[in-house]
């Protein structure tokens, strides 16, 4: 058999294991291209929609290797394990930024005062002074 063929098989059997399970869970299936499958859903609010599958048997890689899917799930999960400790790291720096700006604020407000007491004072002693 040729290449095309055997993906051709194949697909084909992993459709008749698929198709029987969505259809047991969602109702309706629909082929709507050689590697497509596409079902009836509800959402939350129980609004219409539809899911699609795409089913892939990729050859080879970007750089012209194999496909290896392990290689492929390790890079992903690494790429989200990047991902959100970038998230996390610029929620700290805006958390942090922004507690440095509270503090800026609390010690000028700290001056204010001490000034404006300063300026108390020296009234007061100006108004003594007078007397």
């Amino acid at each position: 058999m040729t290449q095309p063929q055997l993906e051709k098989e194949l697909r084909e059997r992993i459709y008749t294991k698929l198709i029987p399970f969505i259809e047991e869970n969602f109702g309706e299936v629909l082929i709507t291209a050689p590697t497509e499958l596409t079902f009836p859903v509800l959402d939350a609010e129980r609004n219409d929609k539809f899911a699609t599958i795409l089913l892939k048997l990729p050859r080879k890689n970007r750089d012209g290797k194999p496909y290896d899917g392990y290689e492929e799930a390790e890079t992903y999960r690494l790429t989200v394990e990047i991902e959100q400790a970038e998230k996390k790291a610029k929620q700290e720096a805006k958390e942090r930024e922004a507690k440095e700006k509270q503090r800026k604020r609390d010690e000028r407000q700290v001056n204010r005062r001490a000034k404006l007491e300063k300026a108390a004072k020296v009234k007061e002693n100006e108004k003594k002074e007078g007397e």
